[in-house]
C-alpha cells in the first residue's frame, strides 16, 4: 500500500476530484487524504486487484499538461465471493518544478449498458418501475 506521507510531491494542494459516489467531491489535499483513508478503512478486509486499460495518455504540445484516461477493472474478493466493478478514471496533470502534479481527477462507474438505445435510462426506469409495481401487487395479494 502506498503511504500518504509525502503525497504533496505529486498531488496539488487544491486537487479537485469527483469519485463514483455523490459525496466524493474533493477540493483540497486534506479532503483527498480523508477520502483515501476512508476507502482504505472500508476496504481493509477486502482482497483487491486492478487491471488498468489505458484509453488515452496525451501530453499537451507545450509539454506542461497531460490528460490520462483509463478504464479499470477492480476485482474484489469478499467472503470468498468475487465482485468485479468497471470504473473509468480521467486525470489531469501539470508539469511543475520538473515533476508531474495531479490537479484534477474524475472517476465514474457506468451502471447501465444500453447507452446507444437508451441514453437517458428511460427504459431502465420503466423496467424498474414495473418490477416495483409487480412487487407491490404481490404484497397486497398476500394480505
Amino acid at each position: 500500500m502506498i503511504s500518504l506521507e509525502g503525497i504533496e510531491e505529486f498531488i496539488d494542494q487544491k486537487i479537485m476530484g469527483f469519485g463514483t459516489t455523490l459525496d466524493e467531491k474533493i477540493l483540497s489535499i486534506s479532503e483527498y487524504r480523508k477520502l483515501v483513508t476512508r476507502q482504505r478503512e472500508q476496504g481493509k478486509d477486502i482482497k483487491m486487484q486492478f487491471d488498468i486499460i489505458p484509453v488515452v495518455h496525451k501530453i499537451a504540445a507545450d509539454g506542461n499538461s497531460a490528460v490520462f484516461v483509463d478504464e479499470i477493472i477492480l476485482e474484489m474478493i469478499i467472503d470468498n465471493n468475487t465482485q468485479k466493478i468497471f470504473i473509468r478514471l480521467s486525470s489531469v496533470l501539470e508539469f511543475r518544478d520538473q515533476k508531474w502534479i495531479v490537479v484534477h481527477w474524475h472517476g465514474s462507474k457506468p451502471d447501465y449498458e444500453e447507452g446507444e438505445s437508451d441514453s437517458w435510462h428511460v427504459d431502465e426506469w420503466k423496467k424498474k418501475n414495473a418490477e416495483l409495481e409487480k412487487a407491490v401487487e404481490e404484497k397486497l395479494l398476500t394480505f
